[in-house]
């Protein structure tokens, strides 16, 4: 018998899945993930919006300096994502396909941040509702 049999530990040999997502429950909190993703999807969707835009010669003129096309896709990603939250506060399940492709099924819920001396009981965090699953 091995030490990691004997200890009743896990052999990532034998059970490479369960040693991964035993890390991976270990360092990466709840939620993260659909953050991820509720994140990549607008910026990905901006840059080929701002792709189009540029090479179809839409919002940047032909010729334009780079920096002019850096700011343009800044420009369309901002507006892509603030038009993309205005209708899912709206249209839920509309936005869930515009801002996550529909591969996370609820808003991410963040808890407020900690008050410096909430442990003494001096303040307390305001109850905030930071967000709700999709109806």
């Amino acid at each position: 018998m091995s030490g990691v049999e004997q200890s009743g530990g896990v052999d990532p040999s034998v059970d490479p899945e369960g040693y991964v997502g035993d890390l991976i429950r270990q360092y990466i909190k709840p939620g993260t993930v659909e953050a991820v993703i509720r994140t990549v999807v607008p910026i990905a969707v901006g840059g080929v919006l701002a792709w189009v835009a540029a090479n179809y010669n839409l919002l940047v003129p032909e010729g334009a300096s780079s920096t002019v096309v850096v700011v343009v896709t800044g420009a369309v990603t901002a507006g892509y994502y603030t038009l993309a939250r205005a209708l899912e506060q709206r249209f839920p399940r509309l936005g869930r396909w515009l801002i996550a492709f529909n591969l996370v099924k609820a808003r991410p819920l963040y808890a407020p941040p900690a008050v410096a001396g909430a442990a003494e009981g001096r303040h307390r965090a305001a109850d905030v509702d930071l967000g709700a699953p999709y109806a």
